[in-house]
């Protein structure tokens, strides 16, 4: 089996274990497979159970973008809020993962 067949199998069990139903082949799991593919080419010991945590974390996340959505309403200006939250807040979850980083660390091994 080669090392592509593993990850996409990886993603596979990865989306199965947390019980996610997904259209086939999304590019976000093609995102995943490449990076647990370089993990492993790298020489990380990194598989999908690895993952879970960060999984669901992105799991609440999710819930979260569409607990936004609540309000009924026309559908298109719902897609439109959905695009819109999802691009406008990816940076700055990424953004707060980085500050929350920097805080433990400072907990953890001092200030410098």
């Amino acid at each position: 089996m080669s090392t592509s067949q593993k990850v996409a199998e990886d993603v596979a069990a990865l989306t199965a274990e947390m019980g996610w139903r997904t259209s086939p082949n999304p590019p976000a799991a093609q995102v995943v497979a490449e990076t647990l593919e370089t993990m492993r080419a790298l020489g990380m010991d990194y598989d999908w159970r690895s993952l879970v945590p960060y999984a669901e974390l992105a799991d609440r996340a999710a819930r979260l973008d569409l607990d936004q959505l609540r309000d009924p309403g026309d559908p298109l200006q719902q897609a439109e809020r959905a695009v819109l939250l999802t691009v406008l807040l990816e940076p700055a979850l990424l953004a707060l993962r980085r500050l929350a980083q920097e805080h433990h660390s400072a907990l953890r091994f001092g200030n410098g």
